[in-house]
């Protein structure tokens, strides 16, 4: 349950950097780096969401591909990117919602799959 409340706090330390009148992305990319990459870059081989995601996105990063879509959002130059709104709404949608329901999957994945009893 900690590891589930330092995201939450992470993410929404990145929220308030994402609002700042002048959004500092090295900040944000720093914040990231420090508290959530390893959670984005964790391998969950073998269970059936992270499989998928990972072989859809073989060839923009595989295993990595949350990480290299924040960082395409925080570089702000690649096609998709580039407006500071949609930059934002990338980032805030990255480290929200993609990263937060993987974690969530993987949970209940090794819950119900009987590998760690201690998540029911």
């Amino acid at each position: 349950m900690n590891a589930a409340f330092k995201v939450s706090e992470s993410v929404k330390a990145i929220k308030d950097l994402l609002e700042a009148d002048s959004v500092s992305y090295t900040a944000i990319q720093a914040k990231y780096d420090a508290e959530l990459k390893t959670m984005a870059e964790d391998t969950r081989a073998g269970e059936p969401a992270w499989n998928n995601f990972t072989a859809h996105y073989e060839t923009e990063g595989g295993a990595k591909f949350i990480t290299d879509y924040f960082e395409k959002a925080i570089a702000g130059d690649a096609l998709g990117f580039k407006d500071a709104n949609s930059r934002k709404e990338m980032i805030e949608k990255t480290v929200l919602d993609m990263l937060g329901m993987h974690l969530v999957l993987s949970t209940l994945w090794k819950a119900q799959s009987g590998n760690d009893k201690a998540l029911w």
